[in-house]
């Protein structure tokens, strides 16, 4: 290491024993650092005392996302008949907009959990922003919905424009929507404003057809985020770093659509999942966080979601080797949050439209049990 070529005549002191994590958990994480190029490996041993019989690392297979998550709410619900308390779990995942799935199973089965240094799926910005579109198209009278996306992105109806709008649809006993395209409105405000009330006039007629034909709630979301160029602003929005993380959760809202077969139940749900308290407090709930939120955490038990290629290690560091050997630490960071039990699940039908394979690290982790098994691959 550059270390050793610094400081030639440094003693170093290698601190081998490790005071939280079972030795089947050391395994698991030294087999994926030691096929590192810069992190010399270390074959930790654990100060704890292993129970014989006791399984300490379950790898799971699942369909995709959904199924992944029902897969976890099954075994929180055994953990819990087993004594163990929801605080002592933690659901670690590599990027943000992969806890819509988790959050949603454990809404259903009525599991508290809370997000850590974040906030929900259906909190953040984008998510809303196309919510709102959803929500107007389904009720024409939302205008609360209607004010927060008629400029976004920018189509020049600012707020002198919607305050003008909402007088308007008042007077004539209209929905915003539908006062949109009167011809008495647009008379009343700037050149630009009226070309923007004009367009997005004719976008809701059209979606609004959409959603009261057979098209499924996932293809109208599309549409949406593409013809309103809400897409293509996101550009403006954002930084290089934080694009993709925007893209990513819009493209997982449309997984969610797709789950429903018309556009209100999809709604529906979402209110339901919404409208639910989320404050953290000191009550029991299973923790949820991004990997690099849980660097210097521990908990009993944690579920490591979505080892497959392109989520673990993530699709930017391909290839590229030193951002194959970042994903490599971080991986070995969540493998080593877990003390007595870790689960590590995959999904090859995580992303829409993909078959995904398993991670690289996966392989490694099955190939090392292998090895000391003495089986040949």
């Amino acid at each position: 290491t550059r270390f050793n070529k610094d400081f030639p005549e440094a003693q170093i002191i290698e601190l081998l024993t490790n005071y939280r994590s079972r030795q089947a958990i050391l395994d698991v994480a030294y087999a994926v650092i030691r096929q590192s190029r810069v992190v010399p490996p270390m074959a930790l041993r654990s100060a704890g005392v292993s129970v014989p019989g006791e399984r300490c690392v379950l790898i799971n297979e699942a369909k995709d996302g959904r199924e992944e998550a029902e897969q976890i709410v099954r075994s929180i619900n055994e953990l819990q008949s087993q004594g163990r308390r929801l605080r002592d779990i933690s659901v670690l995942y590599r990027t943000r907009h992969m806890s819509r799935t988790v959050e949603q199973a454990l809404r259903h089965a009525h599991i508290p959990y809370s997000i850590r240094g974040s906030v929900g799926f259906y909190d953040r910005a984008v998510v809303r922003d196309a919510l709102a579109y959803l929500r107007v198209i389904n009720n024409p009278a939302d205008g609360l919905s209607l004010n927060r996306i008629a400029n976004v992105p920018p189509r020049g109806l600012g707020q002198q424009a919607l305050a003008a709008l909402t007088s308007f649809a008042a007077q004539n006993n209209l929905t915003p929507v539908d006062a949109l395209g009167q011809e008495a409105f647009v008379r009343t405000v700037s050149p630009k404003a009226a070309a923007g009330a004009r367009r997005l006039a004719s976008l809701f007629a059209r979606w609004r057809r959409m959603a009261t034909g057979t098209v499924p709630p996932d293809h109208l979301l599309a549409d949406v985020l593409e013809q309103s160029g809400y897409m293509a602003a996101l550009e403006q929005r954002f930084s290089p770093a934080d694009l993709p993380d925007a893209r990513a959760h819009l493209q997982e809202l449309v997984s969610a659509a797709e789950e429903h077969t018309s556009l209100t139940p999809f709604l529906q749900e979402i209110a339901l999942i919404t409208a639910t308290d989320r404050r953290e407090d000191e009550r029991d709930q299973v923790q949820l966080l991004t990997i690099h939120a849980s660097k210097g955490l521990e908990w009993p038990v944690v579920f490591v979601i979505g080892f497959e290629e392109k989520t673990l290690p993530h699709e930017r560091s391909m290839g590229n080797p030193d951002g194959i050997e970042e994903e490599r630490r971080l991986c070995y960071v969540a493998l080593t949050r877990a003390a007595e039990r870790l689960y590590l699940s995959w999904a090859p039908g995580r992303n829409r439209g993909q078959q995904l394979k398993p991670s690289r690290f996966l392989n490694e982790i099955l190939a090392y049990g292998r090895e000391r098994a003495g089986v040949k691959a």
